[in-house]
């Protein structure tokens, strides 16, 4: 998002450094709002765009070697992940599971109340 808003207010005020260069621009700047020409804000901008880049490209290529580590993991170990559908109905089938366990435990191990049908 931000690499895409730099890059287009980049795009906005590139041709104006050759054909108004003295053209004032407004800039926030930790919270407060600078007021630039356009020679002195793009040079800023592309520095800006260019470190904003190298960190997205570092991040991706971090990400996709922890990925590879995964997916090795996996393999190694034979880990098989289910499917969303199935994977999203376990922890609630293993939640209601728990209750009635619970609740059986709990009339057993206080033997004072009696089960009744729809418990």
């Amino acid at each position: 998002m931000i690499e895409l808003t730099t890059r287009l207010v980049l795009q906005t005020l590139t041709p104006l450094v050759k054909s108004d260069p003295n053209r004032q621009t407004f800039r926030l700047i930790s919270g407060t709002l600078v007021k630039r020409k356009v020679t002195d804000v793009v040079p800023a901008l592309e520095t800006t765009l260019s470190g904003i880049t190298e960190v997205l490209e570092s991040l991706v290529k971090s990400y996709k070697t922890k990925e590879g580590d995964f997916m090795g993991f996996q393999k190694e170990y034979g880990i098989q992940v289910g499917s969303p559908l199935v994977t999203r109905r376990l922890p609630y089938r293993a939640l209601l599971m728990s209750r009635w366990v619970v609740r059986l435990l709990d009339r057993l191990l206080e033997g004072t109340r009696t089960w009744k049908e729809g418990d």
